[in-house]
């Protein structure tokens, strides 16, 4: 939380809306997604994975099931996406229809969401440590995993951590919100 005072004293200071704040430093999306460090970076990376999965992805397919491939692809043109770019969004549409596909009871949902969590607590950490083992140095010889980056630790689902039983729920029911499925109360 940022808090900003600032005097205003009638006709002798400029008022409280002439200041603007200093743009916030944006972290590399590589530090984003690899080796978030601080609070901060882990909250932006979780904006982003769940704008994606439960804003980005279902409005993209609304936008084609509406309006048919041809006319998409014509919208994208027009907003100026580059072709690379319009394969990435319908790589995100086809992930998403593959979801809602395999999403026809809570059941599913859930089954998704626990995959999810396999994906972002334990695969992409194990790869991390594939790609960057403890012993890992830097091209200037230092080691790769210093301060601030922290060696990751792959997290195994348990069935009775709250944390990891919280994440399936929370995710199943909006997964299951999405797709206009009844969840259980």
């Amino acid at each position: 939380t940022k808090c900003n005072t600032q005097v205003v004293l009638p006709h002798l200071t400029e008022n409280y809306g002439a200041s603007a704040d200093p743009p916030e430093r944006e972290a590399p999306a590589c530090t984003l997604h690899n080796f978030p460090h601080n609070i901060h970076h882990c909250l932006v990376w979780a904006r982003s994975e769940f704008t994606g999965l439960f804003d980005t992805a279902p409005a993209e397919v609304v936008q084609l099931m509406q309006n048919g491939l041809d006319a998409y692809l014509e919208a994208k043109e027009k907003e100026g996406m580059r072709a690379e770019d319009v394969v990435e969004k319908l790589r995100i549409v086809l992930d998403a229809l593959q979801s809602a596909l395999s999403c026809e009871s809570f059941a599913a949902c859930v089954r998704v969401m626990r995959n999810k969590f396999q994906d972002y607590f334990f695969n992409r950490p194990q790869q991390l440590i594939l790609d960057f083992p403890a012993d890992a140095k830097t091209e200037n010889g230092n080691p790769f995993w210093s301060p601030p980056k922290r060696f990751p630790t792959p997290q195994q689902f348990n069935l009775n951590d709250p944390l990891h039983l919280a994440f399936l729920h929370a995710g199943a029911r909006l997964l299951a919100a999405s797709y206009r499925l009844p969840a259980p109360p």
